[in-house]
């Protein structure tokens, strides 16, 4: 008896797409954390309209690849797939993040 069968076609561009397009938002928004940290280290002030701007703009984008994606075929593109593969790659580089970064504050308290 076979407990699970093997994924087709629609599957894999599932995953493989949800895969690209959760690493690429995360890679931006990752790249933003960054430019801001960087900011802060300089002892620039926050630049509060300016994410706010790039925050909806990053989501303005998801949303809309996102709708494209969703008129492709349902029997082209397992929608189940690529909704768990941008949780995934979203959700670990950004974990990963905050992780560091709680880690680097726990650091720097221990310094002073």
């Amino acid at each position: 008896m076979r407990w699970a069968k093997p994924m087709d076609s629609a599957a894999w561009l599932g995953l493989a797409t949800g895969g690209v397009l959760g690493g690429a938002y995360a890679a931006w928004q990752l790249r933003s954390l960054r430019r801001q940290q960087l900011a802060q280290q300089r002892g620039e002030p926050t630049n509060w309209t300016r994410q706010a701007v790039d925050s909806v703009v990053r989501i303005g984008l998801l949303v809309v690849v996102l709708a494209l994606v969703v008129m492709v075929p349902a029997d082209r593109l397992h929608r189940g797939w690529l909704a768990g593969a941008v949780i995934v790659c979203y959700t670990v580089p950004m974990v990963m993040r905050v992780r560091w970064m709680l880690k680097r504050t726990e650091q720097d308290k221990r310094q002073q």
